[in-house]
């Protein structure tokens, strides 16, 4: 059977043990049976909205905290609903949480539940990109791929927003949201631990 999406992802860990249950993409359903796949670069800093799923999370990513978070807006709003969602309904729930976790974040995701895949980043500097193959197909990565000879072919994905993608076509954007993440506290991370806000703040 020839598939119609394939989601890769070399895991450069910020956390965590090496092993299976840390690896993406990550995999669950929500209430509807509706199956879900994640991946996700980057890396929370602020886990408010996502604390507590520590304690039903397979491994022990920030990931997979962020998916389980997710999927339970879904089922809340489902709930809410009265049935399972449609497009419009999963969207405007995806897009209300995806406008509050990225404060002090770097949320670089996509996902996808085999009809519709939505993207989104907040980096303050280019790290996601897309490429139209055909009009039924599009790529997503973190970097242009096949070097400088095709770099031109590929675009920053629009940040600070949940875009929505169909049989690669674009749906749908949300509003953008405020929360753009500067790529210099990861760097403040790698070099002072997690004395970095002391740092930031003197």
């Amino acid at each position: 059977m020839e598939a119609c999406r394939l989601e890769a992802h070399i895991r450069f860990s910020t956390g965590g043990e090496q092993c299976a249950e840390n690896c993406h993409p990550f995999r669950d359903s929500d209430i509807s049976g509706r199956e879900w796949t994640l991946i996700h670069n980057g890396i929370l800093f602020n886990e408010e909205l996502p604390a507590g799923y520590d304690r039903r999370e397979q491994g022990e990513t920030d990931s997979e905290r962020t998916m389980l978070f997710l999927l339970d807006v879904l089922d809340e709003a489902a709930l809410r609903a009265g049935g399972a969602l449609d497009f419009e309904g999963t969207f405007n729930a995806l897009a209300g949480a995806l406008s509050q976790i990225p404060n002090l974040n770097r949320l670089n995701l996509i996902m996808d539940d085999s009809s519709y895949t939505y993207v989104h980043t907040n980096t303050s500097e280019d790290t996601l990109h897309f490429r139209q193959l055909a009009d039924d197909a599009i790529v997503f990565s973190t970097k242009p791929l096949r070097g400088e000879a095709e770099k031109a072919l590929w675009k920053p994905v629009p940040r600070n927003r949940l875009i929505a993608y169909h049989d690669g076509h674009l749906v749908r954007t949300s509003v953008p949201h405020g929360y753009t993440f500067c790529e210099a506290i990861l760097d403040l991370r790698r070099k002072f631990g997690d004395a970095w806000p002391e740092v930031l703040a003197s």
